[in-house]
């Protein structure tokens, strides 16, 4: 079972505003989002049809929307839960870059 800390994040669906916990993980000290999971910790999965396109728009979000881009130090795995498919973003502490 999953819990949200400071450095774990639970979504149950993708959501545009996911952005804002990359950026937030950059800023601090890193951390991991798990998509497919509720805020309980619950493992609801991610529909297979909607899978590739979840993992399209989180590669979107985090090469066209963060900078200095991100997209090297970011990494996405897939994950299988219970029989069930999540997603985890692995976001580590950022760096400025001058």
């Amino acid at each position: 079972m999953y819990r949200e800390s400071d450095v774990v994040e639970l979504k149950e669906k993708y959501v545009d505003a996911i952005v804002r916990d990359i950026v937030a993980f950059l800023n601090a000290n890193g951390g991991d989002i798990f998509v497919g999971v509720t805020d309980l910790g619950d493992v609801l999965g991610i529909l297979d049809k909607d899978l590739d396109e979840t993992q399209r728009k989180i590669s979107d979000i985090i090469t066209m929307q963060i900078e200095p881009n991100p997209q090297n130090e970011i990494s996405t795995a897939l994950l299988n839960e219970d029989g069930k498919r999540i997603i985890k973003i692995s976001v580590p502490k950022g760096y400025k870059t001058t």
